[in-house]
């Protein structure tokens, strides 16, 4: 009976380390970091890499696909907040010049379709911007009442 417990407490301990050396939630290749860095266009941590800073370590993801359908502003917002994709759940509705850098670099995140994005900044009350994606024009649009504007969504997270 000691060797079975002293089998099972050796087990527990060698799970444990590996589980605290290599596993995650989001345990897949994407994750690691080639030799030649990361950029724009890879897949990584849930989604599409719109940016990458200087250092190569950090940038902005656009998620992988639009959301499906059109939003109106306030739907936009939470459709992003409660967006998980590959166990990540820290996606953001971008800002004007986030959703610029996902506009300039479209063809390398793929997936958009010519039409407006909702962005998260403010213009004047009671306006937001947004981008058009045919043309890459950025004006604000009504985000209240029965003229509020019903656009596309693609959400973004910080890596």
């Amino acid at each position: 009976m000691k060797r079975i417990y002293l089998f099972l407490i050796q087990a527990l301990v060698s799970l444990s380390l590996v589980c605290a050396t290599g596993c995650s939630k989001n345990d897949d290749k994407e994750n690691d970091i080639p030799n030649g860095g990361l950029k724009v266009g890879q897949a990584y941590q849930g989604g599409i890499i719109a940016y990458v800073d200087d250092t190569g370590k950090h940038g902005l993801i656009a998620a992988p696909a639009d959301e499906p359908g059109t939003y109106a502003w306030n739907d936009a917002l939470t459709a992003c907040d409660e967006l998980v994709v590959k166990g990540y759940d820290d996606w953001l509705l971008p800002s004007k010049d986030e959703l610029n850098v996902l506009y300039v670099n479209k063809t390398a995140i793929g997936g958009f379709i010519e039409a407006v994005y909702w962005s998260s900044s403010k213009a004047d009350y009671p306006w937001t911007w947004c981008q058009d994606f045919s043309n890459g024009n950025q004006y604000g649009y009504i985000t209240s009442g029965t003229a509020s504007g019903i656009y596309r969504v693609r959400a973004i997270r910080y890596f």
